[in-house]
């Protein structure tokens, strides 16, 4: 039996001539133009068992030029033609952060965000955050005569005092309006500290609330009571280990982290005024607090919002 092949893949039975049937090609070799025999448009005539033809191949990529010099591109070879695109192609971010597009490796959104909230831990708004405590005296802050609270030992800031003694809150020289505060904050027992942003109006309070006889430390105690109540701190804070307290004042919206983690947002049009930043002392408590690696800087114009945390 003999079948007919045509390109439209539609495959029909017939008996050849038997002209045709002398000069059978294979169907490997196209056919020369001096090829004798009845040809019909383009069927060609194959014994039927005989190889079939070879499957259409997938059209050849076509190469791509990057505008690099030699030294930068790369390449690999698909069938007879090389596609070359830029080494820096070679580069993969993870889930999926980079693709090719025109040759070149662009990087996706998250990827850009992830950049911006890392350099955003160290840098707001280009300023980087600069140390308000030496660590070695209490340049810069307004030391009481005479000071039986504050000492520096070891490169930090030691705050003690005793039921005997009188609270204290140890004052910058220099007043802050929208400003980001970050320090390292140990304590441990019975304590009742806090940090002061735009002075004397707004606390963030560290260790146990005399009212309230328990820890609120990161909350807001403002107006003689506390207006905002921060969230997971007992699964956050180490006791009687070092914790990193950040906090941001911007405008009206006041946000507190506690070792890296954001656990309170508090918005109040009350406090406008720029003022010192300040370290309390609780009066009437024995208790021992310890400050290091404090810094600040004033926020000037926007964070752009990849940068918020």
């Amino acid at each position: 039996m003999w079948r007919r092949e045509a390109r439209s893949s539609c495959v029909r039975r017939r008996r050849p001539p038997a002209q045709d049937r002398r000069r059978l090609r294979s169907p490997l070799r196209p056919p020369s133009p001096s090829a004798s025999g009845r040809r019909s448009g383009r069927i060609r005539w194959i014994p039927r068992g005989s190889r079939p033809a070879a499957p259409l191949q997938p059209p050849v990529a076509r190469r791509r030029r990057t505008g690099l010099p030699p030294h930068e591109r790369a390449s690999f070879r698909l069938t007879r033609r090389t596609i070359q695109y830029p080494r820096a192609a070679c580069f993969c971010a993870a889930n999926g952060a980079g693709h090719l597009r025109g040759g070149y490796m662009r990087l996706s959104s998250a990827l850009l965000h992830a950049v911006l909230c890392l350099v955003a831990t160290s840098l707001v708004h280009g300023q980087e955050l600069a140390p308000i405590f030496n660590g070695k005296d209490l340049s810069g802050w307004k030391v009481p005569d005479p000071n039986p609270w504050w000492s520096v030992v070891d490169g930090v800031l030691v705050g003690q005092s005793d039921e005997k003694l009188k609270g204290h809150v140890l004052e910058t020289v220099q007043n802050y309006g929208d400003v980001v505060v970050e320090t390292d904050v140990r304590f441990s027992g019975d304590i009742d500290s806090g940090i002061f942003i735009r002075r004397p109006q707004l606390q963030v309070q560290i260790g146990i609330s005399r009212s309230l006889k328990k820890d609120m430390t990161c909350s807001i105690y403002a107006r003689g009571k506390y207006v905002a109540q921060a969230q997971n701190v007992d699964k956050l804070l180490k006791a009687g280990d070092w914790n990193t307290i950040r906090i941001e004042a911007r405008g009206p919206v006041f946000k507190v982290w506690l070792n890296g983690e954001r656990v309170l947002e508090y918005t109040d049009e009350g406090f406008p005024k720029p003022g010192p930043i300040g370290l309390q002392i609780h009066p009437g408590v024995k208790m021992k607090v310890e400050f290091r690696n404090i810094r600040a800087a004033e926020l000037k114009g926007d964070i752009p919002r990849g940068m918020r945390g």
